[in-house]
């Protein structure tokens, strides 16, 4: 066992291939972190993330003997499950068009700090990108996070390249809204204490 955990990559990719069980559970323990923050931005809950997670593994393992070297494993990885994931959505039907009602929007933050003195930290924005519709959320995730052209989402979501750069710009006005309506509410309490 203790030879494992100092092989290179290559040694681990080329024993997963030929079905090793350690290697595939040191790639799994080396790219889980990843995984599970890709997974983690497409799903709300935990359950979601994890089977996708898991069956994105599944996936790469399957299909690793494609895998091209010159590239970084961790790319091919999170292809793989993105490419999963979108095709999941997709299949169940997710994607249809959703508004959000800003007003049902339950927005928790310290009021005892200002946002515009401090910097909005990546667990706000996961939580803020939560409350856009699922479709719009995915898309801009694709684009803004995950570096996905327009072309290649349209592709990946059969829709059209011009419904992707609506739901990207839908879902910075949805996220630029509700910015403002948490410095607003800041600034409401603000005054009230005075």
């Amino acid at each position: 066992m203790f030879f494992y955990e100092f092989m290179e990559e290559k040694d681990i990719i080329q024993g997963c291939i030929q079905h090793d069980r350690k290697c595939q559970n040191i790639l799994y323990k080396l790219y889980f972190p990843l995984m599970s923050n890709i997974a983690l931005r497409y799903n709300l809950n935990k359950d979601d993330a994890l089977s996708d997670i898991n069956y994105g593994f599944f996936k790469v393992l399957q299909n690793l003997h494609h895998y091209n070297p010159e590239f970084a494993l961790a790319t091919y990885i999170r292809t793989i499950l993105i490419r999963h994931i979108i095709d999941k959505q997709r299949v169940s039907k997710q994607f249809k068009h959703e508004t959000l009602d800003l007003n049902s929007v339950d927005i928790q933050h310290n009021y005892d700090t200002n946002l515009g003195s401090e910097k909005l930290e990546f667990e706000d924005l996961m939580n803020l990108l939560k409350k856009l519709p699922k479709t719009s959320r995915t898309v801009f995730l694709m684009f803004a996070i995950d570096g996905f052209k327009h072309k290649e989402i349209a592709e990946m979501l059969n829709i059209s390249e011009g419904t992707s750069k609506w739901h990207v710009n839908e879902a910075r006005k949805l996220l630029m809204n509700m910015l403002n309506n948490i410095e607003n509410i800041e600034i409401k309490l603000k005054l009230q204490m005075i």
